[in-house]
């Protein structure tokens, strides 16, 4: 079973500086939810290098879970590392609440799992 993809990991009661930086710096410049959620997702995406290839390679980052090394690292992410990123974020930005967050599993090429967020905003919009 791949790591937290039917269960999300928790989130630490200590995230570091840099990540509250940029969940500041995103609240105060968006205007509305669905435009900090864009920003927080882009900047994790930019983040990613590599092709989706790299899946079987670096099988062992499933297992990563240290927010420091996680925000610092330049190089390919699992889906479920990117959200579990995402929902620190969003989660401590205070905008949304753990119960407005869902991991959601889909199948990509018909056999490899996936994993992705549905957000819920105040205006009851979901992303």
């Amino acid at each position: 079973m791949i790591p937290h993809l039917f269960r999300a990991h928790p989130i630490p009661k200590e995230v570091p500086a840099v990540i509250r930086e940029h969940i500041q710096d995103f609240s105060e410049s968006s205007k509305s939810d669905e435009e900090f959620i864009q920003k927080c997702f882009s900047l994790l995406i930019s983040f990613q290098k590599g092709p989706r290839g790299q899946l079987f390679l670096h099988f062992k980052r499933l297992f990563w879970v240290d927010l420091d090394y996680l925000f610092n690292f330049r190089g390919y992410f699992h889906c479920t590392t990117i959200n579990y990123l995402l929902r620190v974020m969003l989660t401590e930005s205070g905008r949304f609440s753990p119960q407005h967050i869902q991991a959601k599993t889909t199948n990509v090429w018909f056999v490899m799992p996936h994993q992705y967020l549905r957000v819920k905003t105040k205006e009851n919009i979901y992303i």
